[in-house]
């Protein structure tokens, strides 16, 4: 269980990171669209970010 817990928290931290990386890399006001690639990995961390905080709760 505990290793459970750390692995999310460590997934939080890592989407947390690289979360604040993509908004770097895409400033919202330049509405620069990210590519498949990008759009992809994102989309993998916000469904990561979705299960950690129904853990969460």
């Amino acid at each position: 269980m505990k290793k459970i817990l750390l692995g999310l928290s460590f997934l939080a931290f890592q989407t947390t990171v690289c979360r604040a990386q993509i908004k770097n890399l895409f400033p919202k006001k330049n509405k620069i669209y990210l590519s498949d690639k990008a759009a992809a990995e994102y989309e993998k961390i916000q469904k990561l970010r979705r299960a950690v905080h129904k853990t969460k709760r």
